[in-house]
C-alpha cells in the first residue's frame, strides 16, 4: 500500500513539473488570466491556507531580516487591500512602520474575528471596493501580496484615487517568473508547505482532528498549485514604476531574492 501511494505521489509531482515548465515558458513575458483560491471563496482550508502563507513571511523575515525602503516617512494609518488572514500584512507593516501605526485590513474572505483583541488593527466587515470605494481618510494605502490579484485598469483606479487621497502607497510582491520555478514549486515549495501545514495545525490547536490529517494530504497541493498561477500572474517592477510615472510618485524599491518591496510617495 505504502508503495502504491509512493508511486502515485511521486508520478503528480512529476506531471506537475512538466506542467510548471510549460506554463513559465508560455507566461515568460505575458500575465496569466487564471485566478488563484484568494479569488473564490469554496476552498474549505481556506483561512487555515491564509494562516500557513503567513508563516513563510513570518519565517521568511527571521532570515532575511526588516526590508530596508529608504523611505523616512512613518504613516499614521494605512489601509491595507486584499489582506487575507491579515497575518501577513501585520507581520510586514509593524515590522516596517512599527507596533503603533494603525492598521485597516481589508479582504473580500475577511477574517475578523483573529484580530478583534488586536490593538490598533481592525478588519473590515465589508471589504474595500477599488472601483466604487473611497478610499480617502488613510496617509498609506498598502498591498501587500495582493497587487497581481488586479488588472491593470483596476490598479490605475487605484493609483489615480490614492492620489486623490493624497496617500502614499505600499506594494509587496513577489517576482515575476524565473526559469527555477518549476523545480522549486512542486518540489522544495511543496515540502516547505507540508511543514508550515503541520506547523499552522499544532498553532492553532486542531491537530488531534480528522480534518488536520486530510489538510496536511490536500493543502501543500493546493497551495503549491496556487503559488504557480500566482507565479504567472506577477507585475515586473516596471509596470509600477510606469504608473508612478503617470501619476507622479516617487518610487522607493528594495528587493531581494524573493520579493520586491515598493513604497510610492506622494509627491
Amino acid at each position: 500500500m505504502l508503495k502504491l501511494f509512493a508511486k502515485i505521489y511521486f508520478g503528480i509531482l512529476i506531471i506537475f513539473s512538466i506542467y510548471s515548465c510549460i506554463f513559465v515558458f508560455i507566461y515568460k513575458y505575458k500575465r496569466s488570466s487564471l485566478k488563484e483560491i484568494a479569488d473564490y471563496e469554496w476552498c474549505p482550508f481556506w483561512k487555515e491556507i491564509q494562516y500557513d502563507m503567513g508563516l513563510i513571511t513570518e519565517y521568511n523575515l527571521y532570515f532575511n531580516g526588516k526590508p530596508n525602503v529608504m523611505f523616512n516617512k512613518h504613516p499614521k494609518n494605512i489601509l491595507d487591500i486584499g489582506s487575507g488572514s491579515g497575518v501577513t500584512s501585520a507581520l510586514i507593516l509593524r515590522k516596517i512602520f512599527g507596533d503603533n501605526v494603525k492598521i485597516t485590513l481589508s479582504d473580500i474572505n475577511p477574517n475578523i474575528e483573529s484580530w478583534k483583541k488586536i490593538k490598533n488593527i481592525n478588519y473590515l466587515d465589508n471589504p474595500i471596493n477599488i472601483i466604487n470605494d473611497k478610499l480617502d481618510g488613510y496617509s498609506m494605502i498598502s498591498l501587500i501580496n495582493s497587487l497581481h490579484h488586479l488588472d491593470e485598469n483596476v490598479i490605475e483606479i487605484l493609483f489615480r484615487k490614492a492620489k486623490s487621497a493624497k496617500s502614499d502607497l505600499f506594494i509587496m510582491d513577489a517576482k515575476r517568473l524565473s526559469p527555477i520555478h518549476p523545480l522549486l514549486i512542486p518540489n522544495l515549495y511543496f515540502i516547505i508547505y507540508v511543514i508550515l501545514t503541520i506547523i499552522g495545525i499544532i498553532k492553532i490547536g486542531e491537530i488531534c482532528e480528522l480534518k488536520s490529517l486530510i489538510q496536511i494530504i490536500i493543502e501543500p497541493w493546493i497551495m503549491s498549485m496556487d503559488q504557480m498561477i500566482g507565479s504567472m500572474r506577477r507585475y515586473h517592477k516596471n509596470i509600477i514604476y510606469k504608473f508612478a510615472i503617470k501619476f507622479s510618485y516617487k518610487m522607493y524599491l528594495r528587493e531581494d531574492n524573493l520579493m520586491n518591496y515598493i513604497i510610492l510617495e506622494n509627491l
